[in-house]
């Protein structure tokens, strides 16, 4: 038996209705090419699978099967970090709005300390343009 038809016959039974393309199930709103066909507010039978290491849930339609929905995750963690620091509201930090700045600390951020990092940048940049340890740190 493959692991599909062995998560199907051991599931908990659910259901859902469609919204925007999705349903939102177990906290997360899942996905699929079939799901995305189908009208807002249509009603379906959800087979959520007992093995943890199951990644989507079968979907079920007026007793058809209509395949397998998968939640949308961000590819890697790094990723989603740059994008909540792209998108966090309020101004952006001195380093990421001097592009000098930023590249001159991103030369010596991987051998330098924090502290002689600091100093480095005093040394090159007028006190406008300077920032201390902590900012760089962030």
């Amino acid at each position: 038996m493959d692991d599909q038809t062995f998560d199907f016959v051991f599931c908990k039974q659910t259901s859902a209705m469609v919204s925007q393309g999705a349903f939102q199930c177990l906290g997360e709103r899942f996905y699929s090419d079939q799901i995305a066909q189908l009208g807002h507010g249509e009603r379906l039978e959800i087979r959520v699978p007992l093995r943890s290491s199951a990644e989507g849930v079968a979907v079920v339609r007026n007793r058809d099967m209509l395949g397998y929905a998968y939640p949308r995750r961000c590819k890697s963690a790094a990723r989603a970090a740059r994008h909540l620091r792209e998108h966090r509201p309020g101004r952006p930090s001195k380093i990421d709005s001097d592009p000098e700045l930023h590249a001159f600390i991103n030369a010596r951020i991987e051998t330098t300390t924090f502290p002689a990092l600091e100093k480095a940048v005093a040394k090159k940049f007028p006190p406008k343009r300077r920032v201390g340890k902590n900012a760089i740190h962030q």
